[in-house]
C-alpha cells in the first residue's frame, strides 16, 4: 500500500502542470479527480493480475505441485484478491486525486 501510495504521489507530483493544463481546458475537479483514480486502479489491477496469474502458474507447475499435491487455486482466492488490489488502489489513490483536486491552476503553473 505504501507502495503505490508513494507512486501515485510522485506521479500526481511530477504532473502537476499537466493537469493544471487539464483544468485550464475545462476539466472538472471532478474529472481530474477520476483521472487519478483511475491511474491508481490501473497500476494496482494490473500489479495484482499478474500476482494472481504467477501464483495459479507456480502451484500448477511441479515444483509446488510435488509439496502440496493436487491443489488448485480457489476462485474465491483470486476474487478476494482481486477485491483487495480495488480496496488498496482506493486507499492509496484517493489523497493524490484529492491533491490534484484541490490543485490552484495559477499556482500549479507557476510551479509553486
Amino acid at each position: 500500500m505504501f507502495l503505490t501510495a508513494n507512486t501515485m504521489m510522485q506521479s500526481v507530483s511530477e504532473r502537476t502542470p499537466e493537469l493544471a493544463v487539464l483544468k485550464t481546458l475545462g476539466f472538472s475537479d471532478g474529472k481530474v479527480l477520476t483521472l487519478v483514480l483511475i491511474e491508481a486502479l490501473a497500476l494496482c489491477v494490473f500489479a495484482a493480475a499478474i500476482g494472481l496469474a504467477l501464483a495459479t502458474f507456480a502451484f500448477n507447475s511441479g515444483a509446488l505441485k510435488a509439496v502440496f499435491g493436487g491443489f488448485r487455486m480457489p476462485l474465491i482466492v483470486m476474487g478476494m484478491g482481486a477485491g483487495v488490489a480495488l480496496l488498496l488502489a482506493l486507499i492509496s489513490g484517493l489523497p493524490p486525486a484529492w491533491r490534484a483536486r484541490q490543485l490552484n491552476i495559477v499556482d500549479a503553473l507557476a510551479g509553486r
